[in-house]
């Protein structure tokens, strides 16, 4: 009995032989031979992509100085920053800026509180401690001779354990006399005292802030206990743009 064979068997049947190149060819390339071809062929770093495609060796050198030296400026670069970072710097800016201010509170003082020609006014007492002549004394004062003893002024020093009484004998006789005339001119009516000390038209010479003329008007009067009338220079209106006394 006679089996009739199937040709396409027949073929699967035979052995087909297997050329050296294709071996090579079917090999599988190494893993880190694939990574740098993919990272070369997809990277966006300047420079890498360039090396790779180059077709001639010289543009590959080319390319790869090019490379090179970049990434050469690069660390330098970094290697500063962190320098300069790590070593911590300290930058001190200061900025002067000059603007206009309000102008300060001036308050002029006559050194001597009582007018001579006015000291008539006061007390006998406070005349007698004055030692002014007697033609501008009072006429029931001029005829007084009784002299202030200075050694009724009594001084309280205040301390951390208190307020007491201090010893006089030892103090200056200016000293004393000039107190017991604050003292006295304390007790006195405000309007006496206002009109025995000396008026500002009588001291102010010249006036002028920023070399604008300035008068009496401009101030105000206040009484001090030691100095008697004094003049406070007040002006919303004054500006102060320069220091010194010209200005």
């Amino acid at each position: 009995m006679a089996v009739q064979q199937d040709p396409q068997f027949e073929k699967k049947l035979q052995v087909q032989p297997i050329n050296d190149e294709d071996k090579e060819k079917e090999k599988p390339r190494g893993n880190c031979v694939t990574f740098f071809t993919y990272f070369a062929e997809s990277t966006s770093f300047m420079g890498i992509p360039k090396i790779w495609a180059s077709p001639r060796l010289v543009f590959k050198v080319m390319w790869a100085l090019f490379f090179l030296a970049a990434t050469g400026v690069m660390i330098a670069q970094l290697v500063q920053l962190f320098t300069t970072f790590y070593s911590y710097p300290i930058k001190t800016s200061v900025k002067l800026g000059f603007t206009s201010l309000p102008f300060p509170t001036v308050t002029i003082c006559n050194m001597n509180p009582i007018m001579l020609s006015k000291a008539h006014m006061l007390d006998c007492s406070i005349q007698k401690l004055l030692k002014i002549p007697s033609s501008y004394q009072s006429d029931d004062c001029v005829n007084a001779t009784d002299e202030v003893d200075l050694t009724t002024f009594t001084e309280y020093v205040c301390d951390e354990d208190g307020c007491y009484e201090e010893e006089t004998s030892g103090l200056d006789d200016a000293f004393v006399r000039k107190q017991m005339i604050a003292d006295y001119l304390g007790g006195e009516y405000e309007d006496i005292r206002q009109s025995v000390g000396h008026d500002l038209e009588t001291m102010l010479i010249e006036c002028s802030i920023n070399g604008r003329k300035c008068s009496s008007s401009n101030f105000t009067t206040f009484l001090s206990r030691d100095l008697g009338n004094c003049y406070t220079l007040k002006n919303k209106g004054f500006k102060a743009t320069k220091s010194g006394p010209e200005s």
